[in-house]
């Protein structure tokens, strides 16, 4: 088998605001990665933004490993990646953080074809929609990701503080209660995420598929994936029949009429920004 990219799509959230998404492919090698919206009230890298200096830098450190680690296991790249980022950090940064909710962090998924089968890890919410060809009605395609709920849930609560604006994240009981959460990324006891905590590589969510016939696959940030996920406006199955069919532009362009025009104030769709960063990247193994 061979991973070959069809197409890939990546848009910000919101026009004038940098996008904290990134994707890219190597080899055998093709991930997404969702750069996670800035709490500091200052900046600690000299970028677009803090989270989009993390994507970027990952993005090209998974690029490099893809050609000079092609056989080494998932976990080691992404700790070696992991390390490489410490580093820069800590040449880069304008400043020492004060808060661990500060230091910049992503979700991410990478997947790695290796003839036979299809290995998967992620971070965070990021997913991996793979069709299983021969399979059952109803199985034919295999989803990878992360609940949100607890996320939607909170969101709902809150939103309910706030009137339901559309713009939450500009909300002081909002930016309290995600630096709270973000206080907890990368220890014992709290939740694994990409960023600056090479132990984190020990934590990723894992995913194997066997490949007995020709394959499609879609990786996407939560931001492109809520049009199935959490906007509901087709099945998984569907959604990864359409980016075949119709392309990524086609649902991006859904996406963004669902939450700039359908759901603006989010109150349909209870989330922390009415429309979030959306990248994806389509690919085939045959």
């Amino acid at each position: 088998m061979t991973l070959r990219v069809i197409e890939q799509f990546s848009q910000p959230g919101k026009a004038g605001r940098p996008n904290e998404d990134r994707c890219g492919h190597q080899g055998a090698f093709a991930w997404v990665i969702d750069g996670a919206t800035g709490l500091a009230d200052a900046p600690l890298m000299d970028a677009p933004s803090d989270a989009a200096w993390l994507a970027g830098a990952a993005s090209g450190l998974f690029a490099e490993a893809a050609l000079s680690q092609p056989h080494a296991p998932l976990d080691g790249i992404v700790r070696s990646v992991i390390e490489t980022l410490v580093r820069r950090f800590e040449a880069e940064r304008l400043r020492p953080p004060e808060h661990r909710y500060e230091l910049p962090s992503a979700a991410m998924v990478l997947v790695r074809e290796t003839g036979d089968r299809l290995e998967a890890v992620s971070f965070g919410d990021c997913a991996l929609f793979l069709s299983r060809p021969g399979a059952k009605p109803g199985e034919e395609v295999q989803l990878f990701s992360k609940s949100r709920e607890r996320e939607r849930r909170e969101a709902d609560r809150l939103l309910g503080d706030t009137g339901r604006k559309g713009e939450a994240l500009q909300s002081a009981p909002v930016i309290e209660f995600l630096r709270r959460v973000r206080n907890h990324q990368n220890i014992e006891g709290g939740y694994w995420v990409l960023g600056l905590e090479p132990a984190a590589a020990g934590h990723m969510q894992h995913f194997e598929a066997s490949l007995d016939g020709a394959a499609t696959g879609l990786l996407a940030s939560d931001g492109f994936a809520a049009l199935t996920l959490d906007y509901e406006r087709c099945t998984p199955a569907s959604f990864l029949l359409r980016a075949k069919t119709d392309g990524l532009e086609a649902l991006g362009s859904e996406l963004r009429h669902v939450e700039n025009v359908l759901d603006p104030g989010c109150r349909l769709y209870p989330r922390f920004k009415p429309s979030d960063d959306a990248t994806a990247l389509l690919f085939e193994l045959s």
